[in-house]
């Protein structure tokens, strides 16, 4: 009765820090601003409405059942950052629960507790159930699946089988870079499997391997061949080859902790060592293949064939090494592994099992020190305040062309978002020339920009990213050199291209030409997927620069009383080697769309500033 009280009571507990952690990840979720990986997947995937494979845009950035799910949510209740979300706010008190039913299967209190904050209070692991991305969903769904691979291994009943296998299922379509780890979870089920032969039918035996073949293989296959693809496609980018240690554990440590990543690295392999030779000592001092049908090396399995598996990886299809968000999951196996492996021993001194978990205080401690309602351990130093938007805005003119904004490309996204919340009224960030001082404000840090002061005043500055938000001084003067009109136009949708102009650009060698636009758009696809591109290209049509306006970043919708566009583009310094200079409309997705008029110029602007010669020269 004693020991049901002291359960309830720590059910308790659980379930109050569960409730501070989810409200604080809900307000990250209001006050963070979204990190560029989350506005590509707003942009490319949840806007559009498209996240299967062969349908929507191949790329890694697609964690399909985030998109999936983010998409309802967007269409109920729109754009918000904590709508887009709330898929991964959601799945936090599903791992929460999995979390908690797998600490029970620790004997001792101290290490349920120590696991509980151990794969909870994580800080920069805990951040990606308050993103639009996979992590957080695949991650408390993998928390399921490993709870059900608890089960099958106690009781061997089927429904865990089966429910292991559907929850490491929809892990992955959360989560792509968890194939290597369903595979492992197959493999143990199958090793279950085989174990049981010899107390049960062979009929059930076979039956179970019927099923585990066809619900885990069966996804197993597909989730492979679109892994295959992405490799195809050059776009499993994220990460390195030049070594695991640097590119998979450092980077884990540096967005997980706050802490030294030389302390963390030493804490790290005392870890993992402890843990070996724990489960050398455990599972080898009677050797026979039952002994490695326990349930407390369930993670310690997981950890060390997902190690192999990198390896192998990048040894034989030279797959990268996983970087910090794409490799999480391996601290999660580690500190996992590490707590029940030393409860396998089971100790009779409270004091030597106090001692081991010490390290495991280090991270609810972290945490504190890490708790923000500003920044994310990923992409940290290219958020682009609300703030910065709202000051540009303060002079916004709907009869005027908008100003040109500068920054690093990796920041075009972020300010991409700011400006589509509020009805598209400013170009793209003009990063084809960064670091320039060309455009009107610019979003930079001091260091990237020699001499800005000269040219620019600064109007804020944000400290956790170390960005400024400056203005010029004096905008530059521009001189019409052509202006030609478009339209009227009604492009069917069996057009892919629309040409606006195409001219000889030899005598524009050198020079940086600023474009207006100013039309009526009439379509009725929702969002219109459709581009308005400026490019030069030599005589082999090789292109040399490329500019564009993307129209569905802009806004949703391009109907009546919403048809206007009125922006601008810039293309630097165009090469000697420059033939021809285009101007088109690129309908992505060949939809019907009309153009009721307007026009295009094409100004020269005159810098004020020397440029660099070929060889990096100043020309005064």
């Amino acid at each position: 009765m004693l020991l049901f009280k002291n359960l309830k009571i720590n059910t308790g507990i659980v379930l109050i820090l569960g409730l501070l952690l989810f409200i604080y990840l809900i307000l990250r979720a209001i006050y963070v601003p979204l990190v560029h990986d989350e506005v590509a997947t707003f942009f490319h995937y949840i806007h559009m409405g498209r996240y299967l494979p062969f349908d929507a845009h191949w790329d890694a950035n697609n964690h399909m059942l985030n998109s999936f799910l983010s998409i309802i949510f967007y269409q109920l209740f729109g754009s918000s950052e904590v709508v887009l979300r709330m898929a991964n706010l959601l799945s936090f008190p599903v791992y929460l629960y999995f979390i908690y039913r797998i600490s029970q299967s620790l004997s001792w209190k101290l290490m349920r507790w120590a696991f509980i904050l151990a794969t909870c209070f994580a800080h920069g692991f805990m951040e990606f159930f308050a993103y639009t991305r996979g992590y957080g969903i695949s991650m408390a769904l993998l928390a399921g699946a490993i709870w059900y691979l608890f089960q099958v291994f106690k009781t061997n009943r089927l429904k865990y089988y089966v429910l292991s296998l559907v929850f490491i299922f929809f892990a992955q379509t959360a989560n792509l870079t968890l194939v290597n780890t369903a595979i492992i979870i197959i493999t143990l089920l199958l090793f279950k499997a085989l174990l049981s032969v010899q107390t049960e039918k062979l009929l059930t035996t076979l039956f179970r391997f019927i099923v585990v073949i066809f619900l885990g293989m069966a996804p197993l296959v597909i989730f492979t061949y679109l892994s295959f693809i992405l490799k195809e496609k050059n776009l499993l980018y994220y990460g390195a080859s030049t070594g695991f240690w640097d590119i998979t554990v450092n980077s884990q440590l540096e967005f997980i902790f706050s802490l030294n990543s030389g302390v963390a690295g030493v804490l790290v392999i005392i870890i993992f060592i402890i843990s070996v030779l724990i489960f050398l000592f455990v599972a080898f001092k009677k050797p026979a293949i039952k002994s490695f049908d326990d349930p407390h090396f369930i993670f310690f399995y997981l950890l060390i064939a997902n190690i192999v598996a990198t390896f192998l990886l990048n040894l034989i299809f030279k797959v990268n090494y996983p970087a910090d968000r794409t490799g999480m999951y391996l601290y999660f196996y580690l500190f996992s592994a590490f707590i029940f492996l030393v409860d396998r021993i089971k100790f009779k001194s409270q004091l030597l099992i106090l001692i081991l978990m010490l390290p495991m205080l280090l991270v609810p401690l972290d945490f504190i020190f890490s708790i923000n309602l500003s920044r994310a351990a990923i992409w940290p130093i290219d958020k682009i305040p609300q703030r910065y938007y709202d000051k540009i805005n303060e002079s916004y003119d709907p009869e005027a062309y908008p100003p040109t904004i500068g920054g690093y490309h990796l920041r075009h996204f972020c300010w991409s978002y700011l400006c589509f919340k509020d009805g598209g009224h400013y170009p793209q960030i003009f990063s084809s020339g960064y670091p320039g001082l060309e455009t009107d404000y610019q979003i930079a840090r001091a260091e990237e920009i020699a001499g800005w002061r000269t040219y620019y005043d600064s109007l804020d500055y944000d400290r956790t990213s170390g960005l400024y938000l400056i203005k010029r001084k004096t905008s530059l003067s521009k001189e019409l050199l052509l202006s030609t009109k478009v339209g009227p136009l009604k492009i069917p949708d069996s057009i892919g291209f629309v040409g606006f102009y195409e001219g000889e650009c030899s005598k524009l060698a050198g020079k940086t030409i600023y474009f207006t636009i100013d039309m009526q758009i009439l379509s009725p696809a929702t969002p219109l997927r459709a581009w308005i591109v400026a490019e030069a290209v030599t005589q082999q049509h090789k292109t040399l620069r490329y500019e564009f306006l993307a129209l569905d970043w802009l806004k949703s919708s391009w109907c009546a009383g919403r048809s206007h566009l009125m922006n601008v583009m810039l293309m630097d310094n165009i090469p000697e080697e420059a033939w021809k200079l285009k101007v088109y409309l690129w309908n992505i997705d060949r939809v019907h769309i009309e153009i009721s008029g307007g026009s295009i110029g094409f100004y020269e602007l005159k810098l004020d500033y020397p440029l660099p010669d070929k060889a990096g020269r100043i020309i005064p």
